[in-house]
């Protein structure tokens, strides 16, 4: 008996088309394991224990008890004991803003902190170079310098990364100097000094920083000292060696590498002679402090001593990791996807008990017929486009080639020979004749290179010359492009390579050779791009076109989404009026309020991006500032317009007064779109702030002023799901039409949604009229002293500990979210997407789960939601990326479906609004929140810009959940 009482409840829950209060409680247990989960998975591993291959090592230093290597064409550190036993790797091959994609140079403090200064590469160009910061246990920790490159740099350059007793410096490289550079770790102080260095971007080679010492190898195969401003010789390489890097020890002796003969050579200190310390093949040199050498060689690295191998570290590589941990951590995932199941079969229940009527089976088997089509018809049509892109790819670097290898003079080629020839006349006009033909003005001349190649006749290869200078005179070539030279000396006909793998990438390129005036080959042109070039754009083109699609699909969805819901409350409110003498128009309010985000929201995806875009003048913190102060005080009027919005409304009823507003919102689109300056848009922002504040409150103010509790109920809540269904479908036709037709633009299709709101309002305007009875009914005045009202202890204990908290989260959502997908290169359209996942829960749901929330928790819900708050900001500072963002806007949406209504509701019943009036005191409500929502993106731009993110968000996130708990205790004794 007992288990078929089980099996029934159990039956009876799966089944219900209700929400029970253990629906929230699997909710929320899903919340907080995501929550661990982030905090966690950095340090996972498992399986516990696996085998690492080294593979293409490329750089090798040694640091007290510790050695690093670099490997995986640079994007990938592996740290090892003593013994070369693996601890941990840090990976790379991310384009976000808190990892790394190619790593120039690294080096480690006294406390074992790694500093990896990240080169990131757009096609053949450096898109960006950023310091980054990571824990002796390899977490991420910091960004400390962050540079994003618009115009077309060729090359790194900042160089020589060092620090010591916490002071970080490296040298940053200009055409006419070099910038050393030293910030504090703790304080976060910089300081910098100039050095004159000419043509320091293209010449210099390799920069070291020994204490104040700074030491450059220069292209040409010098070795410079610069102290004070001075500059002085230390070494010159002969005719037949080519020196390619080097480091500096504590005793200053100087180790370098020679790339032509092959050999680590050693400068002692305090002369200028350089005697052989190892002869062995190397790109890469480190020493460390007892003087013994490191090398790299693809698949191991080694530690020499006078010449005799003392230890060789090659793959496998065992990792080991804490067993605990690991396990905890896959308990964690099988409860987390036990939770989601369970989720996930409540919803296809909950999805079971909704009858679909005939419209809504149209308009979902319309979409998945347009979708199904066009995904079919796109694949086709990418899959046909791919071939013929590759053959344009292809047919311009060979069009390329030639046309360097006819314009070629074979007698500058022939006087470029040593390290020392770098820059002279004959190496200029090489450098010349390839830009000539390959202008970078071109977008898609950034994406191939170009190399001038000679074969010696004795059975070496090498480059001479690079297009964008990064090598000197001279580099070895491996064996494979060595025998494709060889092969166009002989035939002299070109040699095409698609698919060449090196410590470097993977190449496509074709070889032609340059024909002296005998008739025989000079040199060899070889022009080619990485094989990744490629296929990025390819698969940036299906992305842009998928997402587009999805987002079209989106845009449909809501729109049949508010059709219908628009023609359920139609015939609602029909039905009603042969029962009521005044029924809720709800179809009437949802349209309207859902235009009305609609048109507001349609520059939020890009907003703050476009008015940082006029602060670049600015230093890096004031610029986040300088763009949140025309958001602030828009939201600032907005808050303003409540405290006149009821008189205004009383005096000339909504429908003059919301075509007063339009006309506002419209001038504040016009300005900004006519106007792209800051001050355009400061008071673009001005102006659309006093419309919105007008028509925002005044159908707030419409709705508070219901005198059934119920339907007050149900306006607040259609008012919220309406506003989320417009925020999405504003932000994602806006993103949209940003991508489509400038961001500019998109202002000018917002007017136009203003004028077919102001449209709408005109033809609803007797069921307005009707909402508006009661207001023209009652006195034009308050019924009580605002003063009073203000001072009331229920009234100023809910705004300044639920409200005004509560809605400073709006800062980190419309303002802080797009500033960091921009930064992580995210498009408007991407940014769209994201802002859906915020408002679907709200939109769709919203009615149902606040419905519920008051019925099972009454007031006790607005503090659960307020709780949740805090507990996303957690989600982000644990893991501040893109998947952490994603799962902080979830537990902030869940929130949002209910937790505002609430507050209102509340808010509206306390005795001390009754006895002031429910639509003046939903005026002091609006304005109280829109002060707290004005200051959120100040807040949230500093919080967010914090050098500790976890600490400082803890804090703020503490004072939160205390703010909630005083609030309750005080709500609890009344």
């Amino acid at each position: 008996m007992e288990q078929k009482t089980r099996k029934n409840w159990l039956s009876d829950y799966l089944n219900s088309g209700r929400i029970y209060r253990a629906d929230l409680i699997v909710i929320l247990a899903f919340f907080i394991l995501s929550v661990l989960l982030l905090w966690l998975f950095p340090r996972f591993r498992f399986p516990v224990e696996r085998q690492e291959t080294l593979k293409s090592a490329c750089m090798v230093k040694e640091y007290g008890n510790r050695i690093y290597v670099l490997d995986s064409g640079h994007s990938r550190l592996l740290v090892m004991n003593e013994k070369g036993e693996l601890e941990f790797s840090i990976r790379g091959n991310s384009r976000e803003k808190d990892t790394f994609t190619y790593v120039d140079d690294f080096t480690v403090d006294e406390e074992g902190n790694i500093y990896i200064k990240e080169g990131q590469w757009d096609g053949m160009r450096v898109c960006r170079e950023a310091i980054l910061v990571y824990s002796a246990v390899g977490a991420y920790r910091e960004t400390l310098r962050d540079d994003i490159y618009t115009d077309a740099i060729d090359k790194h350059r900042i160089y020589g990364i060092s620090v010591s007793e916490g002071v970080l410096k490296y040298a940053i490289s200009y055409d006419t100097n070099v910038e050393v550079v030293q910030k504090q770790l703790n304080g976060g102080e910089q300081s910098s000094e100039i050095l004159e260095y000419q043509n320091a971007f293209h010449r210099i080679a390799d920069i070291h920083i020994a204490g104040d010492e700074v030491y450059i190898l220069d292209k040409n195969g010098i070795i410079s000292y610069l102290k004070d401003k001075e500059c002085s010789q230390v070494y010159e390489g002969d005719a037949s060696e080519i020196p390619y890097q080097f480091c500096v020890t504590e005793t200053g002796d100087i180790y370098y590498t020679d790339i032509r003969g092959n050999e680590v050579k050693r400068i002692k200190a305090g002369t200028h002679d350089a005697s052989v310390e190892l002869k062995q093949a190397t790109y890469y040199v480190s020493v460390n402090e007892n003087q013994q050498i490191w090398i790299a060689n693809d698949d191991e690295v080694s530690r020499f001593e006078k010449g005799r191998i003392l230890q060789t570290i090659s793959h496998p590589l065992i990792q080991s990791g804490d067993r605990a941990l690991a396990y905890m951590i896959l308990l964690l995932w099988g409860l987390m996807a036990l939770i989601g199941m369970i989720i996930l079969l409540r919803l296809l229940f909950l999805l079971r008990k909704i009858h679909l009527s005939t419209i809504q089976m149209m308009s979902i088997l319309i979409i998945c017929s347009l979708v199904i089509t066009s995904v079919v018809l796109v694949y086709n049509l990418l899959s046909k486009f791919e071939g013929i892109y590759r053959e344009r790819i292809y047919n311009q670097i060979e069009m390329s080639a030639y046309a360097i290898a006819n314009e070629m003079n074979a007698a500058d080629i022939q006087e470029i020979n040593q390290a020392s020839d770098f820059g002279n006349v004959h190496y200029q006009n090489v450098i010349r004749t390839m830009e000539n033909i390959i202008d970078d003005r071109l977008d898609s001349n950034r994406q191939i290179y170009c190399n001038i190649l000679r074969y010696d006749g004795a059975g070496k290869a090498y480059a001479i010359a690079y297009l964008d200078q990064s090598i000197g005179t001279y580099y070895p070539l491996d064996d494979v492009e060595t025998q494709e030279v060889i092969k166009v000396y002989q035939t002299h006909e070109k040699v095409w390579n698609d698919g060449k793998d090196d410590i470097t990438g993977n190449y496509i390129y074709v070889k032609v050779p340059v024909l002296n005036g005998d008739g025989n080959v000079a040199a060899v042109v070889a022009v080619g791009t990485e094989t990744v070039v490629v296929s990025d754009m390819i698969s940036t083109m299906r992305h842009s076109i998928y997402t587009m699609l999805i987002i079209i699909v989106i845009l449909l969805w809501l729109a049949v989404g508010e059709m219908n819901s628009f023609a359920f409350g139609y015939e609602r409110y029909r039905y009603e009026s042969k029962v009521r003498k005044t029924p809720f128009p709800g179809h009437v309010v949802r349209l309207q309020v859902f235009f009305v985000f609609t048109a507001y929201n349609m520059a939020t995806t890009f907003l703050p991006v476009y008015i940082m875009r006029h602060t670049k003048n600015l230093p890096g913190v004031l610029q986040e500032l300088g763009a949140s102060i025309p958001i602030t005080v828009n939201l600032f009027i907005i808050g303003v317009m409540s405290l006149f919005c009821s008189h205004l409304l009383r005096r000339f009823g909504f429908q003059k007064l919301i075509m007063c507003s339009i006309l506002f919102t419209g001038m504040g689109s016009f300005c900004m779109a006519v106007f792209p300056t800051y001050i355009g848009i400061f008071a673009g922002q001005i102006l659309d702030g006093i419309g919105e504040g007008i028509v925002m409150n005044a159908i707030y103010i419409l709705l508070a002023a219901l005198p059934d509790e119920a339907d007050r109920a149900e306006g607040f809540a259609t008012y919220n799901a309406a506003s989320f269904s417009g925020i999405n479908f504003g932000m994602m036709l806006g993103a949209t039409l940003a991508s489509w037709i400038s961001q500019r633009n998109v202002f000018f299709v917002q007017l136009g949604i203003w004028i077919i709101t102001a449209f709408i309002c005109f033809v609803s305007y007797k069921q307005f009229a009707k909402m508006s009875q009661v207001l023209i009914s009652d006195d034009r005045a308050p019924k009580g002293k605002t003063t009073v009202f203000l001072k009331d202890k229920q009234v100023i204990s809910f705004m300044t500990l639920i409200q005004n908290p509560y809605i400073l989260l709006n800062g980190f959502v419309f303002f802080y979210v797009p500033i960091f997908c921009d930064a992580h290169h995210l498009s408007e359209t991407v940014v769209s997407i994201i802002y859906m996942i915020y408002a679907v829960l709200p939109s769709y749901f919203g009615n149902r789960i606040t419905s519920f929330m008051l019925q099972r928790f009454h007031k006790n819900a607005m503090y659960f939601a307020s709780l949740l708050n805090p507990i996303a900001l957690l989600v982000f500072a644990c893991s501040p990326n893109l998947y952490g963002l994603i799962v902080a806007l979830l537990v902030l949406s869940f929130s949002n479906s209910f937790g505002k209504s609430i507050q209102q509701t509340y808010y509206t019943s306390l005795p001390a609004t009754k006895q002031y009036g429910e639509d003046y005191g939903m005026g002091i409500y609006n304005f109280t929140e829109n002060i707290g929502e004005s200051v959120g993106p100040a807040i949230m731009g500093t919080l967010m810009s914090a050098t500790h993110l976890i600490p400082a968000v803890g804090c703020f996130s503490g004072l939160l959940t205390i703010l909630t708990g005083i609030h309750a205790r005080i709500a609890r004794k009344d």
